[in-house]
């Protein structure tokens, strides 16, 4: 690390989580944070504070426990291969508990470094998570224009939407003469389908059946699609807007567009 940068290999430089994490003993000043790591904003610089914090940055306890005594070995280590720690000079008569109380600021502040860096791995992690598993725009686009072919042909007035996997949308289109009901219909449905992992009209036979247990908020109507690709599960597709079997039946006409079965 260097004056607020932390090096993380191939990727290069980048901003580094904590930094200025200088141990004082407490001979000379009280020793505090500069920056709290608590939501009640407390800055005193302690390993119980690390530990009390450990879970945000994504370590169990036991986990926490191991860094803090691999830190607290790391000054041996060094001198073992020829490395010294110089600490200040000590009060008169009490130069064990002085340097004791130094090093004791060595641990703390090097815990809570590694555990800030421990959440910047973990965030970066999360950042570079895969995406749902999910169709392409446009495939969404000819499923839903497909569905809606369907619909002018019976004239039925609809609402569709189709998401990834995670719910997130990736198409969505209401028709002229739609009603926003039948948008928010058809939103509830995708959520209902991708929380229950059904099609609406099994969830709803389900939990009348008391085999499924009841989602709040969820709905019981027809309509709603699970999409699968080779078993896998890739979204969810609904429409709102006609009778439950007639919005199904537009549905299933632009799955069926994409090479997908219900």
């Amino acid at each position: 690390m260097f004056n607020g940068f932390i090096y993380v290999g191939p990727e290069g430089w980048r901003l580094s989580p904590a930094y200025d994490l200088n141990p004082v003993p407490t001979g000379i000043k009280p020793r505090l944070l500069s920056t709290a790591i608590t939501e009640d904003l407390d800055v005193t610089a302690s390993l119980e504070l690390a530990l009390e914090v450990a879970g945000h940055f994504g370590l169990k306890p036991a986990a926490a426990r191991v860094i803090i005594a691999q830190v607290y070995e790391a000054p041996e280590i060094l001198a073992h291969h020829g490395y010294t720690l110089y600490y200040p000079v000590p009060a008169p008569g009490k130069p064990q508990e002085y340097i004791m109380t130094f090093k004791r600021s060595i641990w703390t502040a090097a815990a809570l470094l590694v555990f800030s860096t421990g959440m910047h791995s973990l965030h970066a992690q999360q950042q570079r998570a895969p995406e749902a598993p999910r169709i392409t725009l446009e495939d969404a686009k000819k499923a839903v224009d497909a569905a809606e072919a369907e619909a002018l042909k019976n004239n039925w007035k609809l609402t569709f939407a189709l998401t990834d996997a995670a719910g997130t949308p990736i198409y969505v289109r209401r028709m002229d003469g739609a009603s926003k009901q039948s948008y928010d219909i058809a939103m509830n449905k995708v959520r209902t389908v991708i929380t229950s992992g059904m099609h609406t009209v099994d969830y709803a036979a389900g939990v009348k059946a008391g085999t499924t247990p009841a989602i709040e908020g969820a709905l019981t109507y027809e309509g709603g699609l699970l999409m699968r690709r080779d078993g896998q599960v890739i979204g969810a597709f609904s429409a709102s807007g006609a009778r439950g079997s007639e919005d199904a039946q537009a549905v299933r006409a632009g799955m069926s567009a994409i090479g997908l079965k219900p």
